[in-house]
């Protein structure tokens, strides 16, 4: 079984962040400017939501299991 390291932990976080849009009103990042590009009314939007809460129930459950072997 792999380990899931801290580095792997952030990097998950950050790609459930780009999924939900997370920082679609903050100019700073690069992300928003690709936000812009996004068409509210396309199909796909509902499938990045629904993508985006499943991502996030599957965070939640291994971040909620002690039997996950963990890196330091």
């Amino acid at each position: 079984m792999e380990r899931v390291t801290r580095r792997l932990q952030q990097g998950l976080v950050r790609l459930h962040e780009l999924l939900s849009l997370e920082h679609v009103h903050d100019f700073s990042r690069p992300e928003s400017a690709h936000f812009a590009d996004l068409d509210p009314a396309a199909p796909y939007v509902g499938d990045l939501c629904l993508l985006a809460e499943a991502f996030q129930d599957v965070l939640l459950r291994t971040a909620d299991r002690p039997d996950l072997p963990r890196a330091a």
